[in-house]
């Protein structure tokens, strides 16, 4: 760091051999592969001058040498100032993007040299080089890996410490004792002991002892180990990701402080985006103008995604439904279900259906009620009827 520092000839190449070693770190490189990761998934889109998407830029957004400069750019928060050199490839809208070894970059003085001693070299600010050189970062940074390098070499002494402490005390440790005066039972003595296994052996003279004293003061040597290693572990998380939570279950797994930490995640998140599009929108855009490309007065953009699960929009999209109408096209898009071919036949037995269930059923008609001129009339008939035979 104090090389890198340097006022008189800043020299980077210690630091970032440096990095390359800590870059080993499981932790480490998962957890600056998530940030890193958080980019490159991201739907980036291109918005030509008439307000449409661009479809040949669009095209060069799916491809490699593209992915690699997001990379790159993300890359210059993690390790400090990047300088990413970019071959135009117009005829197969393509391009290479290279990163130029910083060790041989000297920001201060925008020049890349032979040897990280020297003090003269290639200045990439000035033609013809800065048509293809675009350099990401402050000039003084040295990236936030620095401050995680410390907990990786923590935990990488403790867990040396660790593997010693197993194989001492993993195993049955094995004593062997002979008379001080046999060299020949010595060498028998220790000849038998390491053929008969892996354990560790120790052989003293006869009237010796030797005895491991443990730190009866603490909590057991394991778990002495074990902290070092989450704490390292957690440090290192929150210097990159700003939070442990999103990686790690926490002692109680709180679900609230989850996502607290989960929207501490995503400011950074924003950050880097806002990064990128920043360097899409100025440098990249004068490149790709430069080396042919239509992008004047167009625009880099990430378009607004929700981050509703499917089951969580599922379940919003079936309330609405109960109360208001919704285009069965957005189900089938949303949730990539096939249209069938015969859609309209389909629904139209569906609707039917529906509608036959929904129909109230016919009841039988009751019993009618005679009227009172139809029974006076019966009555008069039967009045008559008597009378003949009276």
């Amino acid at each position: 760091m104090r090389s890198a520092e340097s006022v008189v000839n800043p020299n980077r190449r210690l630091l970032y051999e440096l990095y390359a070693d800590m870059k080993l770190a499981g932790r480490l490189l998962s957890v600056t592969e998530k940030r890193i990761l958080n980019i490159l998934n991201a739907d980036f889109t291109f918005t030509g001058s008439d307000g449409k998407p661009d479809e040949q830029i669009n095209k060069l957004i799916k491809k490699r040498g593209f992915k690699k400069m997001l990379r790159h750019i993300v890359e210059s928060k993690l390790y400090g100032y990047s300088l990413v050199y970019l071959t135009p490839e117009l005829e197969s809208n393509n391009i290479t993007t290279s990163l130029i070894d910083r060790r041989h970059v000297k920001p201060q003085s925008s020049i890349v040299v032979r040897n990280s001693i020297d003090t003269i070299g290639i200045n990439y600010k000035e033609p013809p080089i800065d048509r293809y050189a675009i350099g990401i970062g402050e000039e003084d940074d040295l990236g936030i890996i620095l401050a995680a390098c410390q907990y990786v070499i923590y935990k990488r002494g403790g867990f040396g410490d660790w593997a010693q402490f197993a194989e001492l005390f993993g195993m049955p440790f094995r004593k062997g004792k002979y008379d001080g005066y046999d060299e020949e039972a010595r060498k028998k003595l220790e000849f038998a002991l390491d053929k008969a296994g892996s354990a560790a052996y120790m052989v003293i003279p006869e009237g010796t002892d030797v005895e491991f004293v443990q730190n009866s003061g603490n909590s057991g040597s394991n778990d002495v180990y074990k902290s070092l290693k989450d704490a390292c572990n957690e440090e290192i998380t929150t210097i990159i990701l700003g939070n442990t939570l999103t990686t790690s279950q926490g002692d109680k797994g709180a679900r609230s402080l989850g996502d607290v930490h989960k929207e501490t995640e995503d400011d950074i998140f924003k950050s880097d985006r806002d990064l990128a599009l920043q360097i899409l929108n100025e440098e990249f855009i004068q490149f790709l103008i430069l080396h042919g490309w239509n992008a004047n007065g167009g625009e880099f953009s990430i378009p607004d995604k929700d981050h509703l699960t499917k089951k969580e929009r599922l379940d919003m999209d079936l309330k609405i439904a109960n109360r208001q109408p919704v285009s069965d096209d957005h189900f089938y898009e949303t949730y990539g279900v096939p249209k069938p071919d015969n859609y309209d036949a389909m629904k139209k037995i569906m609707e039917d259906a529906k509608a036959a269930k929904l129909k109230p059923p016919t009841l039988p008609s009751p019993n009618p009620v005679p009227s009172k001129k139809k029974t006076k009339d019966s009555e008069n008939l039967i009045k008559q009827f008597f009378n003949l035979f009276s």
